[in-house]
């Protein structure tokens, strides 16, 4: 689909269609039930549908590799290979929030938000414009970080349930669930949920890891104990993310409010290539 002078009608977003059984494990949908006496989110990766900041301000850089040959009619993975990485950069001081998924960068300041499309083009001309925030608008996420976010986070794509939901269930059936904290292979503490026994949540075998401190971002999960990872968080820094937010798409920004609304607009989509140009024939 090309770009026009004129944005399209904001499409509706299409709902998600059916998973593979496997991704019926780990819903761990009868959480509700099992933890009727928990109140709240849980803590952890930022969910697609947040509009407002945590209690406690969050600053990390984290990345991971998904696996989705789990995954089924998926339409965002048509055209994507697996695995793929997913990163996202978080600084709720600044104000500053990065998603990247294998089509689309999000870059949000306190000035503005940068939406890129097409990026795994580079350095054929991939499609990046900016427009500008409300001043003293609060730190909140902007809504193409959600929609990336809603779409690509490793959360998102396999509906996996919080820490706080998977630690309440654990803790009420002890017998089914063996708990560990441990160091990851990259060096940084986790704690992990290994289904032992029968569960209405999961199968058994079914091990998810998060990050053992205040966040508690998935840190691995293992569908059917196999020790292959369907998702695998590779690098994580909580202090040194300055970086980071480093895009490397300089020369493909434009500062186009209307591009950027196409490019939305268009999304989950990206538009056509830009036509190569022709040398010249003419002497």
């Amino acid at each position: 689909m090309a770009l026009t002078s004129t944005p399209a009608p904001h499409l509706s977003r299409q709902p998600r269609t059916s998973r593979s059984l496997a991704i019926g494990i780990v819903l761990l949908g009868l959480f509700a039930a099992g933890c009727s006496g928990g109140s709240g989110d849980s803590t952890g990766e930022l969910p697609a549908e947040a509009n407002q900041l945590a209690d406690a301000a969050r600053r990390y850089g984290a990345e991971w590799l998904i696996d989705t040959t789990a995954l089924e009619l998926v339409p965002q993975l048509e055209n994507v290979s697996s695995p793929f990485l997913y990163r996202e950069v978080v600084d709720d001081l600044t104000g500053t929030f990065l998603v990247e998924s294998p089509n689309h960068l999000v870059l949000q300041t306190p000035d503005s938000v940068l939406l890129c499309a097409a990026i795994n083009r580079v350095p054929q001309n991939p499609f990046c414009a900016t427009t500008p925030r409300a001043e003293g608008t609060p730190h909140v996420l902007s809504y193409p970080i959600q929609l990336v976010q809603g779409d690509w986070s490793p959360r998102a794509l396999y509906d996996l349930a919080g820490y706080r939901e998977v630690s309440l269930v654990a803790a009420s059936d002890p017998d089914s669930w063996s708990v560990q904290k441990t160091t990851s292979s990259i060096g940084f503490p986790i704690e992990c949920f290994l289904a032992i026994g029968e569960t209405t949540a999961a199968t058994t075998g079914f091990e998810i890891c998060f990050t053992n401190d205040d966040l508690h971002l998935v840190a691995s999960v293992d569908l059917q104990n196999d020790l292959i990872f369907e998702i695998e968080l590779l690098s994580y820094e909580r202090v040194a993310i300055a970086d980071d937010f480093e895009v490397g798409l300089d020369g493909f920004i434009e500062e186009r409010p209307l591009l950027h609304q196409q490019l939305l607009d268009l999304y989950p989509e990206v538009p056509a290539p830009r036509p190569t140009p022709t040398p010249n024939s003419e002497g």
